[in-house]
């Protein structure tokens, strides 16, 4: 089973991760995870691979069959570049985190999970806060 997990720093990602860690067999499954990155700002997409290479390390050291991905956000954001990366690798199943927002919030900033939800070719699991 290939995993594509989805992370960015924040504490619903790591609760992402946290739980394809728990789910994941190590002998039979592929883990891959990643981060969109930003293209235009060199302080924030280097923050952003240095997230990256720390859960390159968690995967080294639980002896996860593992690969890191880094994707730049395209204009149509970075629901559509989870949704790519999805397709291009071929993932069964794609994990992310939720931010919990209101109607309101959610109305004016968009809902990665969301987009993921209702545009994934694969199983999603979209783990609460």
């Amino acid at each position: 089973m290939k995993y594509l997990v989805c992370v960015d720093g924040s504490d619903n990602a790591d609760k992402a991760f946290q739980r394809v860690k728990e789910i994941f067999q190590k002998t039979q499954d592929e883990l891959y995870v990643m981060i969109a990155h930003s293209t235009g700002d060199a302080e924030k997409s280097e923050q952003e691979l240095s997230i990256l290479k720390n859960y390159a390390k968690i995967c080294l050291d639980n002896g996860f069959n593992s690969k890191m991905v880094a994707a730049p956000i395209p204009p149509s954001g970075v629901g559509a570049a989870i949704c790519e990366k999805i397709t291009e690798l071929q993932i069964d199943t794609v994990v992310c985190g939720r931010r919990g927002l209101n109607t309101i919030q959610r109305l004016f900033a968009g809902s990665v999970s969301r987009y993921v939800m209702e545009n994934a070719t694969c199983n999603v699991l979209i783990v609460k806060s």
